[in-house]
């Protein structure tokens, strides 16, 4: 069976822990190495913000593939980023109001704009960043599930069966 390791904020491997840094990266890049030769249905994801790329390029050698195939995950437009949280539910039982779609996204491409005489201003940008979006729906099913859960062990507690 295929496995996947995840390597996210893949950045954080090129500057935390200065101390011995590159002896370190190079000992851990020769792991990865190792292990996907290892075991050939293993395959490592790398997610790394794009203004480090060019510092992990000089290891690139190290790996298998070379870093290679890379895919770069664009700044999403109002409509993008609206079907990136109606989309996913189209195949389940479960739904957000497209009112409230709408509503996270403006709210996601609102972006502070400092004045000239020092304050903050609103204003509407073109793009929603893909973690801002992801962060935020992810509390909202939390938050959702929360309450499903609780309505649920009310309604066991008052003897009332609502499924």
């Amino acid at each position: 069976m295929p496995q996947v390791i995840i390597f996210d904020q893949f950045e954080e491997f090129l500057s935390l822990y200065p101390d011995r840094w590159q002896e370190q990266q190079v000992t851990f890049l020769k792991q990865i190495s190792e292990a996907l030769a290892k075991n050939t249905l293993l395959r490592m994801v790398f997610i790394i913000r794009e203004d480090y790329l060019a510092q992990l390029e000089p290891f690139e050698g190290l790996l298998p593939e070379k870093l290679r195939p890379r895919f770069r995950l664009q700044r999403l437009q109002r409509d993008a980023a609206f079907l990136a949280i109606k989309g996913p539910l189209l195949s389940t039982d479960e739904s957000f109001d497209d009112e409230l779609i709408k509503k996270i996204v403006k709210d996601l491409l609102k972006i502070r704009i400092e004045t000239t005489d020092g304050g903050f201003h609103e204003i509407e940008g073109e793009f929603v960043e893909p973690i801002q979006l992801q962060v935020v729906c992810q509390r909202i099913w939390g938050n959702r599930l929360s309450s499903q859960s609780k309505t649920n062990e009310s309604t066991q507690h008052s003897g009332v069966d609502i499924a």
